[in-house]
């Protein structure tokens, strides 16, 4: 679903497959099930909160398992994530 200019407070959106552009967001529950990705372009986000469900929570644990300490994944992970902050 395509949304251009709207302003969203205090809802549930789902973002999967979803397209925001110049919209504002404000005490939100963004929610990922591991769908299509969303495209957010030049949208004000204050105050939301983002959740991973199904197969997109499943994926976030795995790499957790796989970046954690002993782990011969870690470089892995690294390499996939960066962490630059440039």
């Amino acid at each position: 679903m395509k949304h251009t200019g709207k302003t969203f407070t205090s809802q549930t959106l789902k973002l999967d497959g979803a397209e925001f552009i110049d919209c504002k967001m404000d005490d939100c529950d963004l929610i990922y099930s591991g769908g299509l990705p969303p495209s957010i372009i030049d949208c004000d986000i204050r105050d939301c909160r983002v959740t991973f469900e199904g197969p997109a929570l499943n994926t976030l644990a795995l790499l957790k398992g796989m970046a954690s300490r002993g782990s011969a994944f870690q470089q892995f992970v690294r390499d996939i994530l960066p962490m630059d902050t440039h």
